[in-house]
């Protein structure tokens, strides 16, 4: 087979408005509250994504061979990595997780990576994004308050022009 015939298959769960920004091979588990265990949730590429149009990132995880997803989770600004018991290269987060079923579920995850270095690597990338997060965050804020004063602004207007009409026009609009 020639190069030109490999054709590249699509890296799952990217569509056209994302880049991966980072890509790193860890084994996810999340704490079952129920049970007060870890459960093994997979072991593949954790990605983490940025969703150029809004400024999102988000992790993605799909377990090797059957490409189930076992981690699809925004990065919110409020997200911290903890060190899980003490290890170096495991990392613990609590998170809104939108799993292979569809269903948001509050999760805990920890994430182990093959060397302290990499974990190290890792934790830098991810408190990055948080930190890009934190920007996008407050620029939506912003957004949303010019459009609340804009919203406030039109009303306002809308009164001083009630007011301003002859008593004339306001008979006719009550009687129409």
């Amino acid at each position: 087979m020639s190069e030109e015939e490999v054709v590249a298959a699509p890296t799952p769960n990217i569509d056209e408005d994302e880049e991966c920004k980072y890509t790193i091979r860890a084994k996810l588990w999340r704490f079952d509250s129920s049970s007060n265990e870890w459960k093994e949730r997979g072991v593949g590429e954790a990605r983490i994504l940025l969703h150029k149009p809004s400024g999102w990132y988000r992790i993605v995880m799909r377990r090797d061979k059957t490409l189930k997803v076992c981690c699809n989770a925004v990065i919110h600004p409020s997200f911290t990595l903890t060190s899980n018991a003490g290890s170096d290269r495991s990392w613990v987060w609590c998170c809104k997780d939108c799993g292979s079923d569809g269903e948001i579920t509050e999760e805990t995850f920890a994430i182990k990576l093959q060397t302290p270095e990499l974990a190290k690597e890792f934790k830098a990338k991810f408190d990055e994004c948080v930190v890009e997060m934190e920007k996008v965050a407050a620029a939506e804020e912003a957004t949303e308050e010019k459009k609340e004063e804009k919203k406030e602004e039109a009303k306002e207007e809308g009164k001083k022009e009630d007011e301003e009409k002859p008593e004339e026009e306001k008979k006719e609009e009550e009687q129409s």
